[in-house]
């Protein structure tokens, strides 16, 4: 073989080589180049926002959520629907399309939210029982009542003309457990139902009847458990760190959960109830018919003992002795005076019925004068008026309406009438002394107008002699307001 073969035949042989290194150099590059685009789309899969309910993923829900500077947001009517509530705007019950102010209204409870507000009311609509029996109804105490508040973490915003709020603030409101990890961009939540399924499968003595009310359900969300004992007895259990630990044995009745305070009502087989924290500690002896929580930060409780009413607080001191028919008034009756609280008026004063008669005595126990009012508030029934409606506050004033024998009178939260049961009223020139008889609200361009009539007949004649209130408080008596209207 010469000696141009055998180069030629050399140099084939490198270049075949080299072919054969660039191939694997490009095959090298290629799979590095896949590799960083499969972790690209994975970091961009990874830090895509994603919603997680109940364990799957909904895309729809993704849009209701905003972030500020770290911290997520949500809008609050919009994310309503997926959690189980519908969103009106507005507050309960005083139906106005305010859009600073919404509830959300779900199967057992209702939520609100105000515009620059960190406080929540929740009310509790449906507490539904498997076993109804006067005892078990005992604990309930009048669930239309349920009234509690709430305090969030930062105050309600307003972000593109939409109310929104922080998602451990939704999280309270809804009854929802909502967690964001934000290494992933996720957020995963779950509703109450879906919780109480999923503690049901681990703690086997949580049976249905020791959750059908919608309160022992919520004590899910604060890893405490309400179960119930081979003796029909039921007791809390609280779950931590993997492991269960009783708190309350199983000996009672029943137990129902205060989720404001995170304490327990628990029934005796006697019938009696009482307070345990959520260390287990008796807080209040199991020795009344009825109570319930009239005043949070002042820790006061209303309670009875056949039939009596009086008021004690978290120490169990006696309040108002246990000698009352009926302590607080129906809220329902008043609907356009906005009642928070229907056992203490202004936070100052408790109405109580003894007999036949109403009277006042203040949060520390101190009789408001005598018990000697027929009744509290106005009643409109028989009057012509279609607009008329009925009160019992006015809260420029911190004024309260009472009658007495079939006369109106108006007081303040001391005890100390701002207007009497008679008024002096000039007719012809003549002094005249003329009953106060009638008393109604209108709402009139949005406004509560408060109206009084005093009415004077004789043989042949009936007059009447009608004064808007406020004006008659101001201009007439010169009592000045203790709160603007605005």
């Amino acid at each position: 073989m010469s000696i141009i073969v055998e180069n030629e035949d050399f140099l084939e042989k490198n270049k075949s080589k080299k072919i054969v290194k660039i191939i694997i150099i490009l095959l090298i590059i290629l799979f590095f180049i896949s590799i960083a685009a499969y972790g690209g789309i994975y970091y961009l899969k990874l830090k895509e926002f994603k919603v997680f309910i109940n364990g799957s993923r909904n895309s729809n829900i993704e849009s209701v959520f905003y972030t500020e500077n770290g911290k997520l947001y949500v809008a609050i009517k919009d994310i309503a629907n997926y959690l189980g509530y519908d969103a009106y705007n507005g507050e309960y019950q005083k139906y106005s399309e305010d859009k600073t102010k919404c509830y959300l209204k779900g199967a057992n409870e209702i939520v609100t939210y105000s515009l620059d507000s960190d406080i929540i009311y929740k009310i509790i609509t449906v507490e539904k029982i498997e076993e109804d029996t006067t005892n078990v109804s005992n604990i309930l105490a009048n669930p239309s009542l349920n009234y509690e508040y709430y305090t969030l973490d930062e105050p309600v915003r307003l972000i593109n003309d939409k109310l929104y709020c922080s998602i451990e603030s939704i999280e309270l409101g809804t009854n929802s457990s909502i967690t964001y990890t934000e290494n992933n961009n996720t957020v995963t939540i779950y509703t109450l139902d879906s919780i109480t399924k999923n503690y049901m499968s681990v703690v086997k003595e949580m049976t249905s009847d020791a959750v059908a009310i919608f309160s022992n359900r919520k004590a899910i969300l604060y890893n405490f458990a309400i179960v119930k004992g081979a003796e029909n007895k039921y007791g809390v259990l609280k779950y931590n760190n993997g492991t269960l630990e009783e708190v309350i044995g199983k000996k009672y009745s029943y137990i129902k959960f205060i989720e404001s305070s995170q304490e327990f009502l628990v029934l005796t087989d006697e019938g009696k109830i009482g307070i345990i924290d959520k260390d287990g500690n008796t807080i209040i002896e199991p020795i009344y018919d009825e109570m319930k929580q009239i005043d949070k930060d002042g820790e006061l409780y209303l309670v009875a003992i056949n039939k009596k009413y009086g008021v004690i607080n978290r120490d169990g001191e006696i309040i108002i002795f246990l000698e009352y028919d009926e302590i607080g008034i129906n809220k329902e009756k008043f609907p356009n005076d906005n009642i928070e609280n229907s056992y203490i008026l202004y936070n100052k004063c408790i109405p109580v019925k003894k007999g036949e008669k109403w009277g006042f005595i203040d949060i520390k126990g101190n009789a408001i004068g005598e018990i000697e009012f027929d009744d509290i508030g106005t009643n409109i029934i028989g009057t012509t008026n279609m607009d008329a409606n009925n009160f019992m506050l006015i809260p420029e004033y911190e004024a309260i309406v009472v009658m007495q024998n079939l006369e109106y009178m108006i007081l303040d939260t001391s005890g100390k009438v701002l207007i009497p049961s008679k008024g002096n009223i000039t007719i012809n020139g003549e002094s005249v002394i003329v009953p106060l008889t009638q008393m109604y609200s209108e709402i009139i361009s949005g406004e509560q107008k408060y109206y009084m009539v005093y009415e004077r007949t004789n043989s042949d004649t009936h007059e009447t002699y009608e004064y808007d209130i406020k004006e008659f408080l101001k201009d007439i008596l010169k009592i000045k307001p203790v709160y603007t209207e605005e």
